[in-house]
């Protein structure tokens, strides 16, 4: 009888500390609103777009605000100019310019008074990749990853000239692995 109360007691305890729960109601200061900018031209022939939103705040769920009211112009080193227009939910599809290798491109956005402008060059295709490797290293010199991680190497020729940067995309099972819980 005594060791049946005592795993009562032990039981309850037990459920005491691993029911309790404290909420704690985080107050983050809302920021200022600010543009927000999507998009990118390549010379694949596939429908492009530049897509425009605000900033919102941290705890908001959902999409971010879709910004309709911009002037959006494209323009390229040949001398042609293209005013996207908007096409519903922050899109603004590019449908004259085209991406063409070597070419090099304007972006100017004017919002709420303000301008904003980016250029780019579509470089040539990154040469053929021999191989690409994953290795865990501890690296603590390099402060953003804590001292250690996933390292991506590359294997293979690189391009003459300025260097390049490569965007890799990694999927699982045809999704997209791109969110930060995902790595």
């Amino acid at each position: 009888m005594k060791r049946i109360f005592l795993n009562s007691i032990f039981v309850l305890f037990a459920f005491y500390l691993f029911s309790c729960e404290r909420v704690i109601d985080v107050k983050l200061d809302q920021g200022e609103t600010l543009l927000a900018v999507d998009g990118w031209i390549t010379d694949e022939n596939k429908p492009q777009f530049i897509r425009l939103s605000t900033t919102a705040p941290y705890f908001q769920n959902g999409k971010p605000p879709a910004v309709t009211d911009a002037v959006v112009t494209l323009s390229d080193d040949q001398g042609n100019t293209e005013q996207l227009n908007h096409a519903g939910d922050g899109i603004y599809p590019i449908n004259q310019i085209k991406g063409i290798v070597g070419n090099s491109y304007k972006l100017q956005i004017r919002w709420q008074g303000d301008t904003y402008e980016a250029s780019t060059e579509i470089r040539p295709n990154a040469p053929q990749i021999d191989s690409v490797t994953v290795k865990f290293e501890k690296r603590p010199n390099i402060p953003a990853s804590k001292g250690e991680g996933f390292f991506l190497f590359y294997y293979g020729p690189e391009n003459e000239g300025v260097g390049d940067n490569f965007r890799v995309k990694v999927y699982r099972n045809d999704s997209l692995m791109n969110r930060p819980d995902n790595i």
